[in-house]
């Protein structure tokens, strides 16, 4: 990688990143055998710029995935260009559209992905999930029961050299007025949608993965019941994983269907970059100032297996 110059005492923060990625045992990368996905919401992204040191942070967490889902990337792009420039030409980006304004419910946000290429090829296929007529009740008149996304849910196809899939990425809302109830309807609007299109064979490759930021407290809460409630899984080795900064959550998640996706998932967990940057007697100002700069959430990542042995159809070179 292509480091950003930093101090001997942020390279030593950096060196205990590393021992600590490496202690966590994360599985090899490979060719055809094994997909390594993630999924990281890294705050505020962009809003200001941050340190050389977080962006080599960054880079030294993201080059451990075959694909990572970004949440909270805004519409200035310059740190996801110096996070790029120092992860290598070989790492791409694909992103959406910022979603509202600032501090409005969108909160100028885009969804994305990182990739790298050496593994993964995207086939064609991008779109953003709106709210169509299938959400609407007769004479285009708003179903009550139905929540729209703040920010609106991405999903990009891509490939390996046998197995072909999409993943789709959502940050769903912190409403503190309408709480547990208003994100449960929002998760449950995008798994309800993304159900009927697998159930119909009418979305491109019914090898699906939907994660990011769902904003669940608990894997008791109705969150996470609405997250499985038309057919997507969280495997269990990904149920107890707690994601966020002070580990006490279940924010972020990474489902998918089991039925139609031929891979099984054989490792789980979070990089927890903690003890290489904070320290637990820090002031609680300083402690926040440095989520700004790293994340007060950690990447959620998942080995899946894969047994699939050709591409799908559809899948264009």
């Amino acid at each position: 990688m292509h480091y950003e110059a930093i101090s001997k005492t942020e390279k030593k923060k950096l060196e205990k990143l590393r021992e600590i990625i490496h202690d966590h045992k994360l599985p090899r990368k490979t060719l055809d055998s094994n997909l390594l996905i993630s999924t990281f919401n890294i705050r505020k992204f962009g809003n200001k710029p941050r340190e050389s040191y977080a962006i080599n942070a960054l880079a030294e967490i993201c080059s451990n995935f075959d694909i990572i889902a970004i949440q909270e990337l805004r519409s200035n792009l310059d740190d996801l260009d110096r996070l790029m420039k120092v992860l290598g030409n070989h790492w791409k980006a694909i992103f959406n559209d910022p979603a509202g304004e600032a501090m409005n419910p969108g909160n100028d946000e885009r969804l994305g992905y990182l990739y790298d290429s050496r593994k993964l090829t995207f086939t064609g296929m991008a779109a953003e999930l709106m709210v169509t007529d299938d959400f609407l009740k007769t004479a285009g008149i708003p179903d009550d029961h139905m929540s729209v996304p703040w920010r609106v849910p991405y999903m990009v196809s891509f490939k390996t050299s046998t197995f072909d899939f999409v993943l789709l990425t959502v940050h769903i809302q912190w409403n503190s007025k309408g709480g547990i109830t208003a994100r449960s309807k929002e998760i449950e609007m995008i798994t309800n949608w993304i159900g009927n299109r697998v159930n119909k064979a009418k979305i491109y490759d019914p090898d699906i993965f939907v994660l990011g930021d769902f904003n669940i407290p608990s894997i008791r809460s109705k969150t996470f019941k609405a997250l499985e409630e038309h057919g997507l899984v969280v495997h269990k080795k990904l149920r107890k994983i707690k994601t966020n900064l002070k580990q006490n959550a279940h924010y972020d998640q990474i489902a998918y269907y089991e039925q139609n996706t031929d891979c099984e998932v054989s490792k789980a967990g979070v990089i927890n970059f903690y003890d290489a940057f904070f320290k637990d007697d820090m002031p609680d100002s300083a402690y926040k100032a440095l989520t700004f700069q790293l994340s007060d959430h950690l990447p959620l990542w998942a080995e899946f297996k894969i047994n699939e042995v050709e591409l799908d159809k559809y899948v264009y070179q």
